[in-house]
């Protein structure tokens, strides 16, 4: 006898009401209303938030893990939400990011499947609902993804971190100017990289890339050569098992530090 097993899991939205309480804001500054709760069949493992719909109100995608779907959750105007379809996607994917690749003014979705070895494109067809995925290969395990415009042209490119122990765990993918992209090109970091930002990190004006690299327990930065190409990484020691990272300038000198 066969079974399937359905693990339903939850997706919770705090809203920050226009009027505060006024005990918790003096404590904190900040008060959200009660989470509200949306249950996709499956396990929820990224978010990405923008407006898939054009209706000036931000919507939400959920990649489910092992269920191989993602689910769009449409906003109602109101701060409630829908779900109004879904995507498949492989049961290996493993993060997704939103972002315009092709220009038509619509997000579309990113997504890295890990065990495949690639990223698959879903175009936005304008509407909220999106075109079957055009995958692109040789992104070995293929962890977190983010969209940038690497070489200064105007469209964005992928930058993937990659949970790899050689140490080649940083692949760009270049945008071809129409949405479709170059075959990934490979730069070095740690080992085992789980985290990737997009960032100016030092005094040009080309984005520059940082991953944390889980194994090695550092941060590499990849400096920009202005064509979208990077050179050998410089690397930082951190804490035990880093897994995430950010970017902002935390001291006000105008600089973005890592975090």
């Amino acid at each position: 006898m066969k079974y399937i097993a359905v693990f339903t899991a939850t997706v919770s939205l705090f809203v920050l009401p226009i009027q505060f309480g006024a005990s918790a804001y003096a404590q904190s500054g900040v008060c959200f209303d009660d989470a509200v709760q949306y249950e996709p069949q499956g396990f929820p493992q990224w978010l990405a938030a923008a407006d898939y719909d054009g209706d000036d109100y931000t919507d939400i995608a959920v990649l489910l893990y092992f269920v191989g779907e993602i689910v769009i959750f449409q906003n109602n105007g109101d701060g409630t939400f829908d779900s109004t379809g879904s995507l498949t996607v492989g049961q290996s994917a493993n993060s997704m990011e939103a972002g315009d690749v092709d220009g038509d003014g619509y997000p579309d979705l990113l997504v890295a499947n890990l065990h495949a070895n690639s990223i698959s494109v879903y175009s936005n067809n304008g509407d909220g609902t999106f075109a079957a995925s055009v995958d692109y290969p040789g992104v070995a395990d293929a962890g977190a993804l983010v969209p940038a415009d690497l070489d200064s042209d105007g469209d964005l490119d992928i930058a993937v971190a990659s949970f790899r122990r050689d140490g080649a765990n940083v692949q760009v993918l270049i945008n071809n100017g129409d949405g479709t992209f170059a075959d990934p090109v490979s730069y070095m970091a740690g080992e085992f990289a789980v985290a990737i930002v997009a960032a100016h990190l030092n005094a040009d004006t080309f984005l520059d890339l940082a991953v944390t690299n889980q194994f090695t327990d550092s941060i590499s930065v990849l400096i920009n050569d202005g064509t979208g190409a990077f050179g050998l990484p410089e690397t930082y020691p951190t804490g035990e098992e880093p897994i995430g990272l950010t970017a902002g300038d935390l001291n006000g000198d105008d600089r973005n530090d890592l975090i």
